[in-house]
């Protein structure tokens, strides 16, 4: 199966928190997605650790009408990333959250497919995407 990444600027930036554990980030994603089994609109979102150790994550809209709680787990690159980023699969118009990195960090989070996704990437277009929405920090 091809695997193509396509680069999306997403005019997001960093959050800083009280202490390192809970520095979180945000920007507007210009597209719907999901995560898990929760379809969310296109907007803007922060997403905030809840635990000290990040394996809880908040994803909330800014309207705060949207808001969904994310368990993931470790993925590791063996390189640090040159940036934060969001990455989703796309099959069609299907976009799924898959996984989030830090800058300078080779440790990140990843989503399992979902029953959903699975269903999805069965069903049609054998052709899956990646789309990496990049996090830049405020100047």
């Amino acid at each position: 199966m091809n695997r193509y990444v396509l680069v999306v600027l997403a005019s997001l930036f960093i959050v800083a928190g009280a202490r390192a554990q809970s520095v979180g980030f945000a920007g507007n994603i210009p597209f719907d997605f999901v995560v898990g089994n929760t379809t969310l609109r296109a907007g803007q979102y922060t997403i905030t650790p809840i635990t000290m150790n990040g394996s809880t994550l908040l994803l909330r809209g800014s309207d705060s009408t949207q808001a969904i709680f994310i368990t993931p787990c470790l993925c590791a690159s063996g390189n640090d990333s040159h940036e934060t980023k969001l990455v989703f699969h796309v099959y069609g118009n299907h976009y799924f959250l898959w996984q989030i990195w830090r800058q300078g960090y080779d440790v990140g989070s990843q989503l399992p497919e979902s029953r959903r996704e699975m269903e999805i990437a069965h069903l049609g277009d054998p052709l899956k995407q990646e789309i990496v929405a990049s996090l830049a920090r405020p100047r």
